[in-house]
Formats: structure tokens, C-alpha cells, sequence
């Protein structure tokens, strides 16, 4: 069972990798607001959420609190959306994105604490290296400087989010399975997202976004790619230490930086960042790092 967890959670990465290079060039060039997507994303949430609940529906004998814990979640996951986007736009994303890579560490400390896992002191060492190896990735030329004002702390509460939600899944995983989980929260994360429709500056946006046919429908696709990957870290969640799951899904980086190289090759016009032989050299360093610390997770 363990190989098929490692399976899920790679499959994982290498979808949430696909799906980030895809919107950075859908944002980048063709969607006008991060407003709009985001209700590209939730369309997908809450119709495939809304299909996974009626097929597997909550079980009867559920508890108020695995319920209560399963909305918490949800309400999460939507404020991580947000927590993001306004930690880039506040401030340079190269400055502001390695504080979300803790989020493996959170998880292995929230997971001990609160689910009782135990890791050994070499899978322990392998978290941090997997978290220090993908924040290397993050470096950019201008530096490595925090903004120690509104970015990073925004992306710091993501993190501590993101870790929540790991240890919160494991927890519900015990009662209700994978597909009713990305259902339910599918459909939670829909409701609260497309009720910022409300507002008429995003009703415009949307607008905007949904009249180019092929941007629409290349956003959808993208979106059902996220969903396909939120089903595989269920799955592997399920049947694995989450402060193990964890750090294996976080190599996702280091795979949108070979799929971004890969993009630069085969389409140049789409490429998504230019890298110089000093950054290649330290990046390739990072993927390493990431590499062995992964080993040693799964050792």
C-alpha cells in the first residue's frame, strides 16, 4: 500500500504542476483579473463536487463533528485561494512564495501533535530538506529578501492553512471517503466562491473572461486537472502519514520548473521565466536537495 500511496501523491504533484503553468500563462495573457478565474475554479468545484456527493453521499451516522470539521476545511481551502493571490499582488511573488513552502514542516508539527503520527528522525530530516531544497527554487536575481510586511505574513497564514487542512482531511478520511470529502468540499468551496458574483466588478470580469471561448474552456480544463489531483492527495492521505504525503506532494515546484523548461523549448513564446546559467546551477541544486530529502521521507 505504501507504493501506492507514493504513486497518488507524485501524480498529485505533477497535475498541480501542469495546472500552475497553465495559469500562469492563462493569467498572464489572457484572463484579466485573478477575480474571474477564480470562478472558473469554482464552476468545476461545485459541478463536480455536486456529481461525487450524489454518487457518494455522507453516511448516514455521520457525527456533528466530523461535519463541523469537514466545513472548517472548506472554509479553509477557500481562504487559501485568497490568502495567495493577495499575498502576490501585495507583494513580488519571487519575495513572498518560499514563506508557502513551510507548509510541509507545519504539517509534520500539527500532525504530531494532534494526530499522534510519529515520523523518524530521518524522515523528520527529510522534510526539511525537501522544504529547503523547493524554497531554493524560489531564489530570483534581484535576491532572496522576505518583505517581512503584508506579503509574507499572508503567506504564512496560507501555509499554517494548508497544514490545517492536511491534518484535518486525515482526521475526516477515517469516516467518510475520499471521493465524498473532494465532493463535499468541492461544493462548499463553489458556494463561497461564486457567491462573490455578487459583487458587480467581478460579475464584469468574469464576463470579460467567458466571452474567448478557447480561454474559458483551456480555465475549465485546467480547473478539472486540480480536481483530478485533489481526488489522487485524498487517496494518498488516506493511506499514509500526512506529514509524510505531505512533502512528497511539495516537489511540485521543482516539477513546474522542468515543465516551464520544457515550455521554453518546445514553445518560446509561452515561456514563463528566462533562466540564466547561475540560476539553471541553482535551481538543478534545489531539484537535488529535493531529491534526497524526498528519499529520505520514503526511507
Amino acid at each position: 500500500m505504501a507504493e501506492t500511496w507514493v504513486l497518488f501523491a507524485l501524480a498529485s504533484a505533477f497535475l498541480l504542476a501542469l495546472t500552475d503553468v497553465a495559469d500562469k500563462i492563462l493569467l498572464g495573457k489572457h484572463v484579466p483579473s485573478v477575480r474571474a478565474y477564480t470562478i472558473f475554479s469554482a464552476l468545476v468545484q461545485f459541478t463536480v463536487g455536486a456529481v461525487l456527493i450524489t454518487l457518494a453521499p455522507l453516511p448516514p451516522a455521520l457525527s456533528l463533528e466530523t461535519l463541523a470539521w469537514m466545513l472548517a476545511s472548506g472554509v479553509l481551502v477557500t481562504a487559501t485561494y485568497y490568502l495567495f493571490y493577495a499575498s502576490v499582488k501585495s507583494g513580488s511573488i519571487a519575495r513572498v512564495i518560499p514563506a508557502l513552502y513551510v507548509y510541509p514542516l507545519l504539517t509534520l508539527v500539527f500532525a504530531t501533535a494532534f494526530l499522534g503520527e510519529r515520523v523518524s528522525q530521518t524522515q523528520a530530516f527529510g522534510v526539511i530538506l525537501v522544504v529547503f531544497g523547493v524554497t531554493l527554487t524560489a531564489f530570483r536575481k534581484k535576491g532572496w529578501k522576505l518583505e517581512l510586511r503584508s506579503g509574507i505574513a499572508l503567506m504564512l497564514c496560507a501555509a499554517l492553512a494548508v497544514a490545517a487542512i492536511n491534518v484535518i482531511e486525515k482526521h475526516v478520511l477515517q469516516f467518510v471517503s475520499p471521493w465524498t470529502l473532494v465532493g463535499f468540499t468541492g461544493v462548499e468551496l463553489g458556494v463561497l466562491i461564486l457567491s462573490t458574483l455578487a459583487f458587480k466588478k467581478t460579475r464584469e470580469e468574469f464576463a470579460v473572461a467567458a466571452s474567448k471561448p478557447l480561454v474559458a474552456t483551456a480555465a475549465l480544463a485546467c480547473e478539472a486537472l486540480g480536481m483530478v489531483s485533489y481526488v489522487l492527495t485524498a487517496f494518498a492521505i488516506q493511506s499514509a502519514l500526512v506529514s509524510l504525503v505531505a512533502p512528497i506532494i511539495a516537489v511540485r515546484p521543482i516539477l513546474v520548473l522542468a515543465l516551464s523548461a520544457l515550455l521554453g523549448v518546445v514553445a518560446p513564446k509561452h515561456a514563463i521565466e528566462k533562466l540564466t546559467r547561475k540560476k539553471s546551477a541553482l535551481k538543478l541544486a534545489g531539484a537535488l536537495v529535493v531529491a534526497a530529502g524526498a528519499a529520505l521521507v520514503l526511507s
